[in-house]
């Protein structure tokens, strides 16, 4: 591993170990918090789609990150794409913001009309 290359001590060694495999490290917020907001529904079911965003989300919660429930609205809408245009536009002005259960539900009935 070329982590450990010119490691001298232990402790160095233990030091670069945790920077590499570090759950809760920057990187890694990052890199979730970046497939969070770029995820798409494309040609998925909004269940599968649905699926895939809560489990970034559970990762995030996870680390330490959760995702703010108005971040959470507007990726989730965001992702759903152009054909979900109408209920997204709607439910950006809601206020409070539905549950994401609830905004998951409305999607569904969305794709099936």
């Amino acid at each position: 591993m070329a982590e450990f290359i010119g490691v001298q001590t232990s402790g160095d060694l233990w030091t670069t170990l945790e920077r590499a495999y570090n759950h809760h490290s920057t990187e890694r917020t990052q890199n979730l918090r970046d497939s969070l907001c770029q995820l798409k529904k494309g040609n998925l079911f909004v269940s599968d789609y649905a699926k895939k965003f809560k489990s970034l989300c559970d990762h995030l919660q996870e680390i330490g990150y959760p995702v703010d429930p108005m971040d959470k609205t507007h990726w989730f809408l965001c992702g759903l794409g152009p054909a979900f245009e109408t209920l997204s536009t709607v439910q950006r002005v809601v206020y409070p913001p539905p549950s994401f259960i609830d905004l998951v539900s409305m999607a569904e009935g969305h794709e099936l009309s």
